[in-house]
């Protein structure tokens, strides 16, 4: 990240002059601190969103777009509808971005510079009602398969439940093999 900061940074102030928009900082965990007081000592101007998972929720819900380094900053994103841009340290999510529909939404760190992240905000940011579509139409998808998963795991449990059963015919007593 710390060879990136200067480019996002000089990219965030641009983005707040051409686009008028607040930005908001959605910390995830104390260790954010440092960048977020760098970023306050640069005069990046944004509003902080801490604490519980359903208050980061909230606050993703509220944005427009999300640009993004952490694979869990993209889950945040796509669980709240909303289109991102992550600048991918590795292939985590890469992959994520391909299991959601989305693979231009989702940048190695090697090809970041500030020309690139200008022109795939521009891209991504145009079609924000496109991509959010496509991310709530694969979540549905993801989400039947997860049921079908789900109801495959409790049939197979239940099937196979007797060879886990103790003396007492109780699910959950393990049968130890005695020695």
């Amino acid at each position: 990240l710390k060879p990136l900061l200067p480019t996002v940074i000089v990219f965030l102030k641009e983005i707040q002059r051409t686009h008028q928009v607040k930005l908001l900082y959605l910390q995830h965990h104390d260790l954010e601190r440092p960048v977020i007081d760098f970023l306050h000592a640069e005069a990046l101007d944004f509003e902080l969103v801490c604490g519980p998972p359903d208050d980061l929720l909230r606050g993703y819900a509220r944005t427009d777009f999300v640009l993004c380094q952490m694979l869990h900053a993209c889950i945040f994103a796509a669980a709240a509808g909303k289109p991102f841009l992550n600048i991918a340290y590795d292939q985590k999510s890469i992959a994520f971005g391909k299991l959601l529909g989305v693979p231009e939404s989702c940048l190695e760190h090697r090809e970041v510079n500030l020309a690139v992240l200008e022109h795939m905000f521009a891209s991504l940011f145009q079609n924000r009602t496109g991509l959010n579509m496509r991310l709530e139409a694969r979540k549905k998808v993801l989400r039947l398969s997860q049921n079908r998963f789900d109801e495959q795991l409790v049939e197979e449990t239940e099937r196979r439940a007797p060879e886990f059963a103790g003396k007492d015919g109780q699910p959950g007593d393990l049968s130890y093999i005695s020695e």
